[in-house]
């Protein structure tokens, strides 16, 4: 049968809606009919009868479901409530016994919008724009349906109750690289609107293709954060520039011949995130190579320190190690690398 009727969001029959309100499929068509969907107060209004706001705004509310459900991306970033620091163990079992009695009482329509409600939402992102393009995407929606869309005032209104599990991500966090500069040039210099496009899309590919690989890091970073089974690590360096001695004013040398004379002294500052652990620091003075040995030396204590650390709390060291690092010969992108993990998963620590 044809489901023209809405529950919540969900298209459901005219049979199972009657079944679940508890009366007649005629009667519920007679209502239908005699209503048609309005507030008995709004059909003397001024210019005719009009829909009143809260149909459009259960237009609104169905469509940013969908919406939530379909385009939104995952995002794990800020999976945690924020209740959860601030509110102890026995407050938290009881909140969610709580919920689950209120569960079990609840009818099927209630329940429905009961984990529909944006607040029990976990947080999910849209790609780069703001709400008044999701506006124009709304009004779209509802001229293919051959429905009339809700005022901006109605739909900015509802969406606000949608931002705490909606929000947008920005354009992008992947810096510039070989292929990005390749096909930013390749557009430039393209000579006909067909290789434009062409080249356009590659490169919205190796965007979407880099944002995939954020995501993957970050559920792994997320993971170790929650539940500690995986150990996760982020190793990065500080320009070399940054750290000389002595450091002058808005990193520019003072225009003396004096100044040209002078070998300033530089380091290498290098940090490592051990996500859910700690955050460690590590100084090489000039005269220390800083190649893949160093990376690894960085790895290795690091993971020394997160075994003592979880060792002082009785917390079981990870089974499984995630590197993170730049895609260069002196991060990960060497066979001494390769090399170490290798041994690490033979001697049976990983």
């Amino acid at each position: 049968k044809k489901k023209q009727w809405y529950m919540a969001g969900y298209p459901v029959c005219r049979d199972s809606w009657a079944f679940m309100l508890g009366v007649g499929k005629h009667r519920l068509s007679r209502c239908r009919h005699t209503f048609q969907g309005r507030d008995g107060r709004s059909l003397t209004c001024r210019g005719g009868p009009a829909a009143p706001p809260s149909v459009k705004s259960a237009s609104v509310t169905n469509f940013l479901i969908h919406l939530y459900w379909t385009a939104a991306e995952s995002m794990p970033t800020a999976i945690l409530s924020k209740t959860t620091d601030k509110t102890s163990d026995d407050a938290l079992r009881e909140e969610l016994l709580q919920r689950l009695i209120d569960c079990k009482l609840m009818v099927a329509t209630t329940q429905i919008a009961f984990n529909q409600s944006p607040s029990r939402l976990a947080l999910r992102e849209l790609p780069h724009g703001c709400w008044s393009n999701v506006y124009l995407l709304y009004a779209a929606h509802c001229r293919a349906k051959q429905e009339c869309p809700a005022s901006k005032s109605t739909f900015f209104s509802v969406s606000l109750a949608w931002r705490c599990c909606l929000r947008f991500h920005k354009k992008t966090q992947h810096s510039l690289c070989a292929v990005c500069s390749r096909l930013k040039m390749l557009i430039r210099n393209s000579k006909d609107l067909k290789s434009h496009a062409e080249y356009s899309d590659r490169l919205l590919t190796h965007y979407s293709q880099t944002l995939q690989d954020r995501q993957i890091y970050w559920c792994a970073r997320d993971r170790a954060r929650l539940h500690g089974d995986i150990l996760v690590l982020i190793i990065d360096s500080y320009d070399k520039a940054k750290v000389c001695l002595p450091r002058f004013p808005f990193q520019r040398t003072p225009k003396k011949p004096i100044y040209d004379r002078i070998r300033r002294t530089t380091m290498t500052l290098t940090g490592c995130i051990v996500h859910g652990v700690g955050v460690f620091l590590y100084l090489a003075d000039e005269g220390m190579g800083t190649g893949a040995n160093w990376t690894l030396e960085v790895a290795m204590r690091s993971i020394d320190r997160a075994y003592g650390i979880l060792q002082a709390k009785n917390a079981p060291f990870p089974a499984e190690c995630w590197i993170q690092g730049d895609n260069a010969v002196k991060e990960v992108r060497n066979s001494y690398t390769g090399r170490w993990a290798s041994l690490m998963c033979q001697a049976g620590f990983f």
